[in-house]
This record gives C-alpha cells, structure tokens and sequence, in this order.
C-alpha cells in the first residue's frame, strides 16, 4: 500500500513539473493539489489497464523502432487522461508527446532517487 501512495505521489509531482515545463501541457487550478492527485490516479489507472493492451497490439511497432513507440503509447495515454479528469489541458499530440518524455524520465529520476 505504501509503494502504491509512493508510485502516485511520484507520478503526481512528475505530472506537475511536466505541466510547467511543456508547452501545451496545462493543469486547470495547479494550486489544487487534490485535482492533481485525481489527475495522477487516473493516468496512473489509464497505465495500468490501456497500456498493456495498446502494447499488445502495437508489439511489431515496439520491435521495429526498437522501444522507441513507448513514448507514443505514452503520448496517447497523456492525451487520453483529459478526457476523463478536465482539470488536466493537453493541447495536441505534440505536447502530449513531449509532455510524456518529461514525465518518463522525471518517473524514472524520482524512482532512482527514492529507490523503487
């Protein structure tokens, strides 16, 4: 339970910094800290339960640029996660693409440095 509220604190503030850095990119009220926590369950649960599946089906895609159409599938679901939550503004694929590296590696830093 305590890795699970770690995995979406972590995921919230990389959420946050993308939303400040990436043009585009945008939280609703970003002094709402419960909209930003509602905003990183949903993309947390949209990882969790799409992700697998448009992995499955883009498998051939992940082979041939060999991993680098994760960023994509991360792309859609950044891009998907407005849809649900509004307090979340994503302004195009471009931005949701970047928005997505920023938040990988931000996820990625954050779990290298807490140690999960």
């Amino acid at each position: 339970m305590r890795y699970l509220i770690l995995r979406l604190l972590l995921t919230c503030l990389s959420i946050y910094i993308a939303a400040r850095v990436v043009d585009g990119v945008a939280l609703v009220e970003p002094w709402a800290w419960w909209h930003l926590l509602l905003v990183g369950a949903v993309f947390g649960l949209l990882n969790a339960v799409v992700k697998p599946i448009l992995m499955f089906f883009s498998l051939p895609v992940l082979i041939l640029t060999m991993g680098l159409f994760y960023f994509v599938i991360n792309a859609l679901i950044l891009w998907m996660t407005p849809v649900f939550v509004p307090m979340l503004v994503v302004d195009g694929f471009v931005a949701a693409l970047k928005g997505s590296v920023v938040i990988s590696l931000m996820n990625w830093l954050f779990s290298w440095l807490v140690g999960i």
